[in-house]
């Protein structure tokens, strides 16, 4: 028997804010860099949180994402 986990799943409203914006602050310290999400979470963020920065941030026009598998 399988269980369903429904889990809700919030955007992020705003990449401004205190926590969200160090990954933006990490992306503007070292531009030519091409991070990954892990480096990010080694600024202080949760993987999810800078996953739905970077989210947002694309649909914004503000980065372009490569997108390389897992």
């Amino acid at each position: 028997m399988s269980v369903e986990r429904s889990v809700k799943r919030r955007a992020v409203r705003d990449i401004f804010s205190d926590r969200a914006s160090l990954a933006l602050r990490a992306l503007l310290m070292q531009p030519q860099k091409r991070w990954v999400i892990p480096e990010l979470c080694r600024e202080g963020l949760s993987g999810g949180l800078a996953s739905g920065v970077l989210n947002r941030a694309e649909a914004l026009g503000y980065i372009y994402r490569e997108r390389k598998g897992r």
